[in-house]
């Protein structure tokens, strides 16, 4: 095979990736596994006594 067509075809794959990632991956698998994980997917995690002192101001 020849390497032009080898590097053309490398580019070529590359950039499906890339739009496929910006696409697929980040407009649709993203926001539903954050919609399937609630409020603990962006919540960033606390100690134990902070995080019941904060449960316990959220109404329920």
């Amino acid at each position: 095979m020849d390497v032009d067509v080898f590097v053309k075809m490398v580019g070529f794959s590359l950039a499906v990736a890339v739009l496929f990632d910006a696409f697929v991956v980040r407009m649709a698998l993203v926001p539903a596994l954050f919609a399937l994980l609630g409020r603990t997917s962006a919540a960033p995690a606390l100690p134990t006594e902070q995080r019941r002192e904060h449960e316990a101001h959220i109404p329920s």
